[in-house]
C-alpha cells in the first residue's frame, strides 16, 4: 500500500495541452549542423531537447526546403497521449534527414524561429564518392571522466582485406566530427567475405566550455552518419 501511495504522489496525468493523439510542435534546445557536406551527400542535421512529459511520443521531424531562396525549415513534432505518466521533461535527440542539396549556402532554422544555423554544401570532386572511404561504423558512444572524453567506435568489415587505417577527429566547437578512414590490403586472393568486427577508441580534443551539449558526428561507409549528443561534463546539465 505504501508503494502505491508513493507512486500516486510521483506520477499523475499530464495537464491537457493537446487532445489525444494530436500532433504538436516541440521546441528544441540545440540544433547541430555538421560541416563537410558535398552535393553528393545525404545531408543530416540533429535536434536535441526535451519533450514536456512522458505522455509525448516523437514523430518524424518536419522538413521544408526552398532551393530558390536557399532556406530550410525543420521542426520536431510529437503526439500527445494523455494517460497516467510521469509529468517530467523527457530528453530526445532526433536525426533530421534533409537529403541531397545543390551546392551553395543555406539558412537553416527551426520553424518556431528559436534556432538558426548556416549550412554549406560544396561541389564534390568525385562523381559518386567522398574524399575518403569510411569504415562501416554502426555505433558510437562517449566515455566521460574527469580527465576528458573518449569516443568508442564499433562496426564490422565484411572482408578480410579492409581495416581501420586512420581516425581523424576534428573539433568544430559544439560539433566533433570523426572520419574513420579505411585501409585496403589484399591479404588473401579474391578478398574472401568475412564478418570482421572492430572496436576503436579515440581521444576527443578539449571541448569549449561555451557549449554544454556537443554532437559527436561520425561518418560511415553506408553514406549515413552515426550521431550522438552528449554533455560536456559527466555531471547533469
Amino acid at each position: 500500500m505504501k508503494q502505491l501511495l508513493a507512486l500516486a504522489v510521483a506520477v499523475w496525468t499530464t495537464p491537457l495541452l493537446a487532445a489525444h493523439g494530436d500532433l504538436i510542435e516541440v521546441p528544441a534546445d540545440y540544433m547541430f549542423v555538421p560541416t563537410g557536406f558535398d552535393d553528393n551527400d545525404e545531408v543530416e542535421i540533429v535536434l536535441d531537447g526535451y519533450l514536456p512529459s512522458y505522455c509525448y511520443r516523437l514523430t518524424q521531424p518536419g522538413v521544408e526546403v526552398n532551393i530558390g531562396e536557399r532556406k530550410i525549415l525543420v521542426q520536431q513534432g510529437a503526439r500527445y497521449f494523455p494517460a497516467l505518466c510521469f509529468d517530467i521533461p523527457t530528453p530526445f535527440t532526433a536525426i533530421v534527414r534533409i537529403g541531397r542539396l545543390p551546392t551553395g549556402h543555406y539558412e537553416m532554422a527551426t520553424r518556431d524561429g528559436r534556432l538558426k544555423e548556416k549550412l554549406s554544401v560544396a561541389a564534390s570532386r568525385y562523381e559518386h564518392s567522398d574524399d575518403h572511404f569510411y569504415a562501416p561504423v554502426e555505433a558510437a558512444h562517449i566515455i566521460s571522466s574527469e580527465y576528458g572524453h573518449r569516443a568508442i567506435l564499433e562496426g564490422r568489415f565484411t572482408s578480410k582485406c579492409f581495416s581501420l587505417r586512420e581516425v581523424r577527429v576534428l573539433n568544430r566547437g559544439k560539433i566533433v566530427e570523426v572520419l574513420p578512414i579505411i585501409g585496403y590490403r589484399e591479404t588473401e586472393p579474391g578478398c574472401p567475405k568475412n564478418q570482421n568486427w572492430f572496436r576503436e577508441e579515440v581521444a576527443i580534443p578539449r571541448l569549449d566550455a561555451a557549449f554544454p551539449r556537443v554532437l559527436l558526428h561520425v561518418r560511415s561507409a553506408n553514406g549515413r552518419s552515426v550521431n550522438t549528443v552528449f554533455s560536456k561534463t559527466p555531471k547533469n546539465d
